[in-house]
């Protein structure tokens, strides 16, 4: 027979167990787990991009075309502020997106749509590209996108010789 004291801990570890489970099981249901969706520009944002010799903008421009899995996606300038993106964030997007593109809610059945959509002024009002965006400055899109490749205020090669940045006033 176990002693007493064994029973009270093997009945603590049980129900700590069981609290938990439950706990972890409704965060499940809180949260697909979608971190990480293809990175999509808009098409004028691409566009000033392609103006621009920076190496910066060259690597987004191709993280573009490749549709790298990032933390943001739907990316274009904001227009509340004119020195900021507007992104919204992957896992906000695939609430945005996921009855749209997917009726099993598959995450790679979404992401694949996603690299087959062509970014153009219908996309660019619909609800799934409009709702639950972010502005955020440049700096902290860059290490969004790119976390701990670039410093803000220019890339690592090109520390203190020229400083780079971005002049969306004329836009």
């Amino acid at each position: 027979m176990i002693p007493c004291k064994t029973n009270k801990l093997l009945y603590f570890l049980v129900k700590l167990y069981l609290k938990n489970y439950y706990i972890l099981k409704q965060m499940k249901k809180k949260f697909h787990g979608v971190t990480e969706l293809p990175f999509i520009l808009s098409n004028r944002l691409k566009d000033f991009l392609r103006e621009i010799t920076h190496p910066i903008a060259k690597k987004l421009i191709e993280t573009d075309d490749n549709r790298e899995d990032k933390k943001v996606t739907f990316v274009d300038f904001s227009d509340e502020s004119k020195n900021k993106f507007s992104l919204i964030n992957a896992n906000k997007a695939y609430d945005n997106i996921k009855d749209i593109f997917s009726s099993s809610n598959d995450v790679m059945g979404i992401k694949l749509k996603l690299d087959q959509i062509q970014i153009n002024d219908n996309v660019l009002k619909k609800e799934y590209w409009t709702k639950n965006r972010a502005n955020v400055k440049i700096g902290s899109f860059i290490n969004k996108v790119f976390p701990g490749e670039y410093k803000q205020g220019g890339s690592p090669e090109k520390k203190n010789k020229n400083r780079y940045t971005i002049n969306l006033q004329n836009l």
